[in-house]
């Protein structure tokens, strides 16, 4: 079988995997042993961390493959039984790999079996909440202040509402896809993209539901605080945060899982 990856391609045969970038190829022996042994010394854009590991293969911005070798070698052993046989097997029976006991060596196939990729399965799944968490708590923090400068009854400036509305505007008119595209061209595939773009676009959308329950609250609350001598900064720490902060907290919450799920 062969992967073709623009310039570069995969070709995959037994017991053997050749990797091709431009006019530059290497070719790996796969070892019964589960190593994964290069013939020749490995160029720049190929990486093992130690003899016998898998292989990291960087084919630029199309991304990155892995030369690794993941025979099953309890499959045979455990599949088309019962829970209890193999529960027994794993807890008290003849050690399949005598290096190991059968529970490592199940944990390990559950984790980095070729067929199903539990392990890379999770961990993307990990990465997907993290990345939607952390661009959805930046987006927050940073259209909570800005909100405050857009609202026409806590900012009344009109040059700075309508600067920091049309701030927002910018931001929120552009995709999230576009965003990705474009931070994907400039930090590679990864996390990092993900997060900048769902941070850009939230705070746009954040900053302009932020500012309209701002302006739509309860002004009585306010005089009130006023009234006693309070300080500005004490106006709107009583007077305008208690109505708006469970708006804030429910928005922000709700963007965040809506972020996890696109």
């Amino acid at each position: 079988a062969t992967v073709v990856l623009g310039s570069g391609q995969i070709a995959i045969a037994p017991n053997l995997v050749t990797v091709t970038r431009g006019a530059e190829s290497v070719v790996f022996d796969i070892a019964k042993d589960r190593s994964v042994t290069p013939r020749t010394p490995l160029p720049d854009w190929i990486e093992q961390r130690k003899p016998g590991s898998t292989a990291y293969v960087s084919f630029g911005f199309l991304g990155r493959a892995e030369v690794q070798n993941d025979e099953v070698i309890a499959w045979r052993r455990f599949f088309g039984k019962s829970f209890g046989e193999v529960a027994s097997l794993i807890v008290s029976g003849e050690r399949i790999d005598p290096s190991r006991s059968n529970a490592a060596l199940a944990w390990d196939n559950i984790l980095y079996n070729a067929e199903w990729q539990h392990g890379d399965v999770w961990l993307k799944l990990l990465q997907t909440i993290v990345m939607a968490f952390v661009g959805t708590v930046l987006a927050s923090v940073v259209a909570f202040p800005l909100a405050f400068l857009a609202a026409r009854n806590i900012t009344p400036n009109w040059l700075t509402n309508q600067a920091t509305k049309r701030f927002f505007d910018f931001l929120r008119s552009v995709d999230m896809l576009i965003w990705a595209l474009f931070f994907t061209r400039g930090f590679g595939p990864g996390p990092l993209a993900g997060m900048s773009a769902i941070f850009f676009t939230d705070t746009g959308t954040l900053g302009k539901l932020y500012s309209e329950a701002l302006e739509n609250i309860d002004d009585k609350q306010r005089e009130g605080i006023r009234s006693v001598g309070a300080t500005p900064t004490m106006v709107q720490r009583y007077g305008v945060l208690p109505q708006v902060l469970p708006v804030f907290l429910s928005q922000s919450l709700y963007f965040w899982e809506s972020n996890t799920r696109s």
